[in-house]
């Protein structure tokens, strides 16, 4: 399995070290590859999610204060290196779409996006490079369940939600899966917060299953 030495950025007191990342992202990177900043912010994600899965963290004010800090430095450098706005051209529509997911992803963590213009626009952003992106490999498939869970649990508009609540469906036939314990398996394997996140995703699961009965073979 490959791995990238990451140089030193914006995100700063990272060792230059060997790293890999969460293996879902491992096996997008792989297929191919991330910058070393987005690498660095993928590597950021799955430590943070490491840390807010443990399932008996230490009692300490410390360790959340400086978790907080971490999201934040994620979300600072995703904001001063991309326009989320362009989403023209095709050609970087799979990298464009891991940052606004891992965007959406880390607002979700902090609780920032549940009502907010900004998801908003984030998730309109997202869904454009869902259509854009033809997501063609068994690791890009995965991706795009990802993805569109991530932003399908934010989207409260009934129009909207059926958009993600269908693609769910397809992403679901590709990959074969057909259970909730399954598709959280996937998910786990790019950035899930089980505690903060498996309510909504099953709920949104539930919903595509209702779907899929009634449309047609």
């Amino acid at each position: 399995m490959e791995s990238i030495r990451v140089e030193p950025n914006v995100l700063q007191g990272c060792e230059e070290t060997e790293r890999t990342l969460a293996s879902g992202f491992q096996a997008v990177h792989d297929d191919y590859e991330f910058d070393s900043d987005l690498f660095d912010v993928l590597y950021k994600v799955h430590t943070v999610t490491q840390d807010i899965n443990t399932v008996n963290p230490p009692k300490s004010e410390v360790i959340p204060l400086r978790l907080r800090e971490r999201i934040r430095s994620i979300q600072y450098y995703l904001l001063s290196r991309e326009d989320y706005d362009d989403t023209s051209g095709s050609g970087d529509q799979l990298l464009k779409a891991c940052r606004l997911g891992v965007w959406l992803y880390v607002g979700i963590i902090q609780n920032d996006f549940w009502v907010s213009p900004i998801s908003k626009r984030l998730i309109w952003q997202l869904k454009s490079c869902l259509q854009m992106e033809s997501f063609g490999t068994d690791s890009t498939h995965a991706l795009r369940l990802w993805l569109v869970f991530i932003a399908g649990c934010l989207v409260l508009d009934p129009a909207e939600k059926s958009w993600f609540v269908c693609s769910l469906v397809q992403a679901v036939s590709q990959l074969s899966l057909s259970n909730w314990c399954d598709a959280k398996l996937l998910l786990e394997t790019f950035a899930w917060a089980g505690k903060l996140q498996d309510k909504s995703g099953q709920d949104l699961w539930d919903e595509a299953m209702r779907m899929q009965r009634v449309l047609p073979d």
